[in-house]
């Protein structure tokens, strides 16, 4: 089976704009989810970021048809919540200790709480109901334990050295092992 390194980070929006293509690729392809960490730090989303992140959102709805709803506007984007990705990529560490083949659609689960349901996803009490409500108990579990925050840290470290060793910057990324090392792939033919 083909492996697929996937460098992210939870709240791209244009990481949720290759969701689909990278859905397909799952289905003959083993990805492996790299988190880069690239918005894992405390940040409050003020007018100007969210006027941003709204137009890109609208940039992807068009490409893709995948939904922004107004309730993830008003609740996220403008209602001043913290923009921190750390949260996310520790309950997908969690998913990936228990059920490894469920991140990817995790990863998907937490993206449509966050942009269809306007969800707060930085939130970590938001993403233990979600995965409850999703069968997910065993990461639950483990969600908040040292183990599984140090885990994610280290994923975060790696991501980093990863995407540096590769010379990129950014994400999505998306790279396909060979037989002659890592081929980057177009990100572009994922957005679906």
């Amino acid at each position: 089976m083909q492996k697929i390194y996937y460098l992210f980070d939870p709240l791209c929006g244009w990481c949720y704009a290759v969701s689909n293509g990278l859905a397909e690729l799952a289905e003959n392809a083993e990805i492996e989810l790299i988190p880069t960490g690239l918005f894992s730090y405390d940040r409050l989303i003020d007018a100007d970021w969210a006027e941003h992140a709204w137009t890109n959102d609208q940039r992807i709805h068009q490409l893709t048809g995948l939904s922004f709803s107004e309730t993830y506007r008003q609740n996220i984007l403008f209602g001043a919540k913290n923009f921190n990705s750390f949260a996310l990529v520790q309950a997908l560490t969690a998913v990936r200790q228990v059920e490894p083949t469920q991140e990817l659609n995790v990863l998907r689960l937490f993206q449509k709480a966050r942009y269809e349901n306007g969800l707060d996803t930085a939130d970590i009490n938001v993403l233990s109901q979600i995965l409850t409500e999703n069968g997910f108990t065993q990461a639950v579990n483990i969600l908040q334990n040292s183990a599984t925050i140090d885990l994610a840290k280290e994923r975060i470290t790696q991501g980093v050295a990863l995407a540096a060793e590769l010379g990129v910057r950014g994400v999505p990324q998306i790279f396909k092992q060979t037989e002659q090392g890592l081929i980057q792939l177009n990100t572009q033919t994922f957005i679906k």
